[in-house]
């Protein structure tokens, strides 16, 4: 897999055609230290899922953006 480009990125331009929204809408960024990458590991992991680095790392930010109850 060519990383400069990934294989999914034609569908979320889709969604973002589909949706009438610009797709910078789509996306935000975001800094996770490699402590809080470590933590979420093992969160997911006490959670019953086993999660890669980037996965946890997405989870993470994820995390970052809900509001209080939500899931």
């Amino acid at each position: 897999m060519d990383i400069s480009r990934p294989n999914n990125f034609p569908r979320v331009e889709e969604l973002a055609r589909r949706a009438h929204t610009p797709i910078v809408r789509f996306f935000d960024a975001v800094a996770v230290l490699d402590s809080e990458t470590r933590d979420a590991i093992v969160r997911l992991h006490e959670q019953g899922y086993l999660a890669d680095p980037h996965s946890a790392l997405a989870w993470q930010a994820l995390d970052g953006f809900l509001e209080e109850g939500e899931t």
